[in-house]
């Protein structure tokens, strides 16, 4: 177990004074550690931040089946039994919230997930009189997305958003789509995902005899990684030796493995599986360029890596790339389903030299998308919430 000093120090919080009393807060989430993706990252790195500010933060996770499920963290890990079904007795799966708020009283539900987390969260919410914090993944609310396919799921989605007290947006977009959903639109707060900036020198990381792109992503279709592969062999074509490096996993992998080799690309890309700790920290720091070319994406976490981490970029104008890449000025956007556009974007910058960035120019270029200020901003909403509470007991 890390200790809370630890903690202050590696997500360079510092000590704070404390102007409120401590908040419990229950982070119910459906998709957690070991599990690793955006999502689990950024509850993650707020349950933390909120430990680190004297608060006390459970998250309440289902078991992830045939993985060790330990997280060494300072906050508290309750598990679950996994869901069986994401359509029939959530609310019954739910009970644990009641025992779990009789041996110590929660001041704050937090739902990561409009469906099914907020569904399974809100009547306890109700019930025991305490706000409910909505912070929705994307997938679960966007239109074409399976749940909102779904008119069963999409109605449980608009009923649990209803009785949210607070709706966590990421990016404008899903701002909007939250308060049509929900018919609150003056409960919607936009809270970027946050990133940590990683601390290495970068002229010790020297590039590379064989310059390479890279990406990390599920590999999914709506990740646009088949356009990213067909740009790639424009790419190729032009510049000779050029590598692109997918690191990941996701159902799509045989299909893409697949246009590869149609495409003449054995040598070229490299789908290389997962990367994580000190590799991942590797890749970006040696990358030519870092690409998202997702057809859909309303807040990339690895985006926001590779901008803290110094990367050029080139993504694709969807969702939340267009305002991380807007307002740290780090790369180029082009449209989605565009392979032309996209390799040409990708050879201007697989043709410039990679600058090194200080710390503090890399932490310049994050801009207001950092930890800190995801966590801040969150407190101020949640204080918020429980103000007007209080002003109704």
């Amino acid at each position: 177990m890390y200790s809370v000093v630890f903690e202050l120090f590696y997500l360079g919080f510092g000590p704070r004074p404390q102007h409120h009393d401590p908040v419990r807060f229950a982070l119910l989430t459906t998709t957690f550690y070991p599990i690793l993706g955006g999502a689990e990252r950024q509850l993650d790195l707020l349950a933390r931040g909120l430990v680190a500010r004297g608060h006390e933060a459970t998250v309440l996770a289902p078991v992830v089946k045939g993985r060790d499920n330990h997280v060494d963290a300072p906050y508290a890990v309750h598990r679950f039994p996994r869901l069986r079904s994401k359509r029939f007795g959530l609310r019954w799966h739910a009970r644990f919230l009641e025992r779990l708020h009789r041996e110590r009283p929660f001041d704050v539900a937090h739902a990561h997930g409009a469906y099914p987390a907020a569904y399974m969260a809100a009547p306890f919410a109700r019930r025991h009189g305490i706000p409910l914090i909505v912070r929705a993944h994307g997938g679960d609310v966007l239109p074409g997305e399976a749940i909102q396919r779904s008119a069963w799921l999409r109605r449980r989605t608009r009923i649990a958003l209803r009785e949210a007290d607070i709706l966590v947006a990421q990016n404008e977009e899903l701002g909007r789509l939250l308060g049509q959903l929900s018919g609150h639109p003056e409960r919607v707060r936009r809270i970027p995902n946050g990133v940590e900036v990683p601390d290495f020198d970068p002229g010790a990381c020297a590039e590379p005899g064989r310059p390479f792109a890279f990406t990390l992503s599920n590999l999914y279709s709506k990740k646009g990684l088949d356009v990213l592969i067909e740009a790639w062999a424009l790419v190729a074509a032009a510049r000779p030796g050029a590598l692109l490096v997918i690191a990941g996993h996701g159902p799509e992998e045989a299909a893409l493995r697949a246009l590869s080799q149609r495409l003449g690309l054995a040598g070229a890309v490299s789908l290389m599986g997962n990367a994580r700790g000190a590799e991942k920290d590797r890749l970006l720091a040696t990358c030519r360029v870092y690409v998202s070319s997702a057809r859909r994406e309303p807040f990339s976490n690895a985006l926001l890596e590779a901008i803290a981490a110094g990367c050029p970029v080139v993504a694709t104008r969807t969702g939340g790339n267009t305002e991380i890449v807007g307002a740290s000025g780090a790369g180029a956007l082009v449209d989605p389903e565009s392979p032309h556009a996209l390799a040409d974007a990708l050879m201007r910058a697989m043709g410039a030299p990679r600058p090194p960035l200080s710390k503090e120019e890399r932490a310049r270029r994050v801009g207001r998308f950092t930890v800190e200020a995801m966590v801040d901003t969150y407190l101020a909403a949640a204080e918020d919430a429980l103000h007007a509470r209080r002003k109704l007991a």
